[in-house]
């Protein structure tokens, strides 16, 4: 389990309550990026971030019978980069996770849940 508060209060000086209390309080992915790269660093790793998710993007609605269908494929990775407050590990294994599925609904499910509806 990543405790997200023991990074904020290590970078802020403020102590946070963590997981074992109940609640995590993050810097989020962009404070993240600043911390470790500085400032410079932080807008580079962002845009190699945008990239990555791009690709994604583009892969998924390309790679789909349809752009009905890869547009619907698509749409749950945006619930995940548009939570600015998680830390970008979260962010990368919830992408990860994504993709795993992602992978296994297209081989498998994909084609004969098209065959189903026709």
């Amino acid at each position: 389990v990543i405790d997200d508060s023991e990074k904020a209060s290590l970078y802020t000086g403020q102590e946070f309550y963590g997981a074992d209390r109940g609640t995590s309080v993050s810097l989020g992915y962009f404070a993240e990026s600043y911390v470790d790269f500085g400032m410079v660093g932080m807008h580079l790793s962002l845009l190699f971030y945008g990239f990555i998710i791009g690709s994604i993007y583009k892969y998924v609605i390309h790679s789909a019978p349809n752009h009905i269908i890869g547009t619907s494929l698509v749409f749950p990775m945006f619930f995940i980069i548009f939570n600015f407050e998680t830390a970008l590990d979260k962010i990368v294994g919830a992408i990860f996770m994504y993709l795993i599925i992602y992978f296994f609904v297209n081989k498998f499910l994909l084609k004969s849940l098209l065959n189903y509806i026709r």
